[in-house]
């Protein structure tokens, strides 16, 4: 059996390890082998994946907690309905005038549609999707408003009432039932109801 010489293993260890400190070098150095053609530069170019840059996340606007403050009288104070969002709660004694979807808030001592008479939540038993959920809505109605109705018994009024949808009860937890009056003949108010 014939054993390589030392001298013959350091040489092709040596010529080794030479080409390997090449190849280092000159991936370091950015050398290339590929040879570029000026012709083909711009195939070589369209190669390269596009930059993509993404548009800054939209900044949402800040919720604010309805609870908080109550709104200056002639301010806009949306209500619960399909697509809207739950804004400013109204409260007993507040008085409002309804334009379209949007609710604003008055001074009771100006004309205005209704006057707020009573406040209920709604208990989470009764949902929107239940059977009895109208009924349940009409009679509690009834019972806030049957107060202030016999106070002022010289106008001829009838009640009207805000409360959740499906939407709202589900995505703001909106258990709130505002029952107010308002003149039958839909002639404004011009004073607080006794």
């Amino acid at each position: 059996m014939r054993v390589p010489s030392l001298l013959h293993t350091r040489s092709a260890g040596a010529a080794a390890a030479v080409l390997v400190a090449t190849t280092l070098l000159s991936g370091c150095l950015g050398k290339s082998d590929d040879k570029k053609d000026p012709k083909s530069a711009p195939a070589a170019t369209a190669s390269k994946p596009p930059i993509i840059t993404m548009p800054p996340a939209p900044t949402l606007p800040a919720k604010t907690d309805p609870s908080a403050s109550r709104p200056p009288a002639g301010t806009a104070n949306p209500i619960s309905s399909p697509g809207r969002v739950k804004m400013v709660k109204l409260h007993k004694g507040d008085c409002i005038n309804q334009k379209g979807e949007d609710v604003l808030t008055v001074a009771c001592t100006t004309p205005h549609d209704a006057e707020v008479v009573g406040e209920y939540t709604i208990p989470d038993s009764l949902p929107p999707t239940s059977m009895k959920f109208k009924d349940e809505i009409t009679a509690k109605c009834t019972e806030l408003t049957s107060g202030a109705a016999g106070r002022n018994s010289t106008i001829e009024l009838s009640k009207l009432s805000f409360r959740p949808t499906s939407g709202s009860w589900l995505n703001e937890h909106d258990r709130d039932l505002t029952c107010l009056l308002k003149r039958t003949d839909g002639t404004p108010l011009t004073a607080p109801l006794k």
